[in-house]
């Protein structure tokens, strides 16, 4: 009845912008730092990356910072950002600059050593093309994880395979069991 529907109504929240799903606090963000490497808020909401930033991950869109970054001068690049927690509970940004390192894929990505194909298909198509094995960088255990190549900052990510989530349909298409092995296996 009414009262029952009364009882389970979850009030509104007062401010607009709290969404369910998202990982940082609009409130607990550090505005005057990001003003001095010449990025507003308001710049963040106009190119609708700060939605997809608060919920943990980086801009779409590469952003040209400049400016005084504490005792640092940052000269005019380009790079991308995202949000973290610093220990005070504050939330800062991170830039991703552009890397243009050729040397980055013969490193050890987390004590992962890349073979010849492995380079081959990150700097062809951006992806591994299989699951790995990774150092986690928290716990230190072996974790599996597809990684893969950002487009604009040549910058190595990685995701945990474990944490997968293959809908019955994207687009309205739906897929097929051999599609989702496929992508299960990084293919």
């Amino acid at each position: 009845g009414d009262r029952q529907t009364e009882a389970l109504r979850v009030p509104k929240p007062d401010n607009p912008e709290s969404k369910q799903g998202y990982r940082f606090d609009p409130a607990k963000i550090d505005w005057e730092s990001l003003k001095k490497i010449g990025i507003t808020e308001e710049t963040l909401k106009k190119t609708k990356n700060l939605d997809r930033m608060l919920r943990g991950y980086k801009s779409r869109n590469l952003f040209r910072v400049s400016g005084q970054a504490g005792d640092f001068y940052l000269t005019p690049t380009d790079a991308k950002i995202s949000l973290y927690t610093a220990q005070d509970g504050t939330v800062k940004f991170k830039l991703h600059g552009i890397q243009n390192d050729e040397k980055q894929l013969q490193r050890p990505f987390h004590e992962y050593k890349f073979n010849d194909k492995e380079q081959k298909n990150l700097q062809e198509t951006g992806n591994l093309g299989e699951v790995v094995k990774i150092k986690d960088p928290k716990s230190g255990e072996q974790i599996p994880v597809f990684i893969s190549r950002d487009r604009e900052t040549h910058e190595l990510e990685y995701m945990r395979a474990d944490k997968l989530r293959i809908p019955d349909e994207i687009c309205k298409a739906k897929i097929t069991d051999q599609q989702k092995e496929d992508f299960a296996a990084g293919r």
